[in-house]
């Protein structure tokens, strides 16, 4: 992917880990580029290097809709949200779990950062993240922080939240999941040393999360996650809603409501950057499926 203007480089965390996520994981790699674009429009209101590409990386979005048109994820919010939730609690619980047993090394600390940052891409299902994930989200950034500070010092972290399990972040471990998943949360079991697996390579300039490193954790161990993670039940499916009724007769479910409603904002947003094609594609999309129920023309 193109590199952003220099504007936009608070995009970059957002914009590498969904590269690395793309083929591996790309329903999480689609919610990190969807909150660089959010972020990107607020960034690049008064400059027109940054608006075009954030118009460009609105454009691959729709591609990979379009490509991940079959997977419930796409067309279930809930389900979505807690496939990425889900995603940054299993390196959250792994950095975690190496932390607080000393074990130190390059591949925990970037896995915290992996972590702060998928959790501060579910901001992007609207409405507000639950306390814990706010709180999991800045004690995963300030330790991945304060472990790199340490690193290159030649200090020993300490293991845990600064000042012990009694202080502001000791109520995060060890962890034990946040309501998703089995009883006793994710990564529950006998400890390992090998690093996540799912999503990540190397080759991304900044952050390269977890590429190899020289440290005592066991790359040959099948993966953390392999070994120790449950298969998570789907939520529990929302009341049945009535399907709404379009001027023409046609009935539109809540799913095709919403589509409706998020191609209106496509085009507002296409109009904000002067994309007045784009504007117009998304409005008769828009039009087409309350007259027809159907998107494609």
């Amino acid at each position: 992917m193109e590199k952003p203007p220099p504007s936009l480089r608070k995009l970059l965390p957002f914009l590498n880990l969904g590269h690395q996520h793309r083929e591996k994981d790309p329903v999480v790699a689609y919610y990190l580029y969807f909150q660089a674009v959010n972020e990107g429009i607020a960034l690049s209101k008064q400059d027109k290097a940054a608006k075009a590409y954030v118009v460009s990386l609105m454009d691959k979005l729709e591609q990979m809709k379009h490509s991940l048109r079959g997977r419930e994820e796409m067309s279930d919010d809930v389900v979505a949200q807690v496939h990425v939730e889900n995603a940054a609690l299993k390196l959250f619980n792994y950095a975690d779990n190496e932390d607080r047993n000393g074990r130190f090394h390059v591949n925990m600390k970037k896995a915290f950062f992996a972590s702060a940052y998928i959790f501060e891409s579910l901001n992007g299902f609207g409405g507000e993240v639950s306390d814990e994930v706010e709180e999991k989200r800045k004690y995963a950034k300030w330790k991945a922080l304060d472990i790199d500070k340490c690193m290159k010092s030649g200090i020993t972290p300490s293991p845990g939240p600064p000042g012990g399990d009694n202080s502001e972040f000791g109520n995060l471990g060890p962890p034990g999941g946040m309501g998703i998943g089995p009883p006793g949360g994710l990564g529950t079991g006998p400890p390992r040393t090998g690093p996540p697996t799912t999503g990540f390579s190397g080759g991304a300039p900044y952050p390269n999360f977890l590429a190899p490193s020289n440290s005592s954790s066991n790359p040959s161990d099948g993966g953390y996650y392999q070994d120790h993670t449950q298969p998570v039940p789907k939520p529990r499916s929302m009341p049945p809603s009535e399907p709404s009724t379009s001027s023409s007769g046609i009935h539109l479910t809540p799913v095709q409501v919403e589509r409706i409603t998020k191609l209106c904002k496509y085009a507002i947003s296409s109009l904000d950057y002067d994309d007045k094609e784009g504007a117009i594609d998304n409005l008769t999309k828009a039009l087409n499926m309350l007259k027809t129920g159907k998107e494609e023309l």
